[in-house]
């Protein structure tokens, strides 16, 4: 059951805009101090010198390096890892349960790139006692995200490529909260996950990329990031919109609960999940197709 939920959350890989002149702010800020770098976790992590052999372990970070000009530092990825199309002639290796440090030392790997969820701060501390330097990235807004492309010019050997990909990323982002976020709300439930039925709670990218539509998640308010629901639970919600973010067929469930227009309450997207799930440079593409859907569903 747990290792279910674990694979949602990570196809999902679960958009806190600021405004312009926050960012323009935030970016005359240093990222972290000279020489250094500082994780999610708030770690900071030498970045001199630059590393030059790096194993990322999730999809989003590999596509985040790519826009910040680093793949040429990548020497493996994790399996799930296919964009851009370089990445195919890179050495694929498993992500979970994430590789031992012996695994990582036969590749004389300096850094590995890791999602939060899918590590221990026991497998961080591990790894690290080996010399190799751990990055964790644990984006929970998209701001988050452009500041993690940010980031990466500290280590990158083309830093105007980071800089530039996090400025136009947000600028796109608040292009997208400008035009729907101040429109009128619309209930949404969002499914992840199909047996068990899971939703999204508060919390993570995804959920703030619905605010940015301007849509109210049904379940904003439940503990969990990702919560497990039951189907009376969501038609007791009466959302005006059912996003599917795990298969198309779902919508055959909740036509046969009554659920779906004409005949019930609800209009019914899918949203292609590895899209909106990667916390990374095109996600804001999922995200304006979200905001879309919820317009619709107006």
């Amino acid at each position: 059951m747990k290792k279910r939920v674990w694979r949602a959350l990570w196809r999902r890989g679960i958009v806190l805009s600021l405004c312009a002149g926050f960012w323009t702010a935030a970016l005359a800020q240093p990222a972290t101090d000279a020489g250094l770098l500082r994780d999610d976790w708030g770690r900071a992590l030498p970045a001199v010198p630059r590393p030059t052999r790096i194993v990322v372990l999730a999809p989003h970070l590999t596509e985040s390096l790519a826009v910040a000009g680093l793949l040429g530092q990548v020497i493996a990825i994790d399996a799930n890892s296919d964009f851009p199309a370089e990445v195919a002639d890179l050495e694929h290796i498993r992500a979970y349960p994430p590789p031992g440090p012996e695994r990582l030392l036969a590749l004389r790997a300096q850094w590995v790139m890791v999602w939060a969820p899918g590590i221990s701060r026991s497998w961080v501390e591990r790894v690290e006692r080996t010399g190799i330097t751990v990055f964790v990235s644990d984006p929970r807004t998209l701001g988050d995200v452009a500041g993690n492309i940010e980031r990466f010019a500290a280590i990158s050997a083309q830093p105007q490529l980071a800089h530039a990909a996090a400025l136009a990323f947000h600028a796109r982002l608040a292009r997208l909260e400008q035009r729907f976020s101040g429109r009128a709300p619309v209930s949404v439930f969002y499914q992840v996950w199909a047996r068990p039925l899971v939703s999204l709670g508060s919390g993570d990218v995804t959920a703030d990329a619905m605010r940015v539509c301007g849509a109210r998640n049904v379940f904003a308010g439940a503990a969990l990031a990702a919560p497990q629901v039951s189907e009376e639970a969501v038609l007791a919600a009466r959302p005006r919109l059912i996003v599917a973010a795990d298969h198309p067929d779902s919508a055959l469930r909740w036509r046969r609960l009554g659920a779906i227009a004409p005949a019930g309450f609800a209009h019914f997207a899918y949203l292609e999940p590895s899209a909106i799930q990667r916390p990374g440079p095109r996600i804001l593409d999922a995200v304006e197709q979200l905001c879309e859907m919820v317009d619709a569903a107006r």
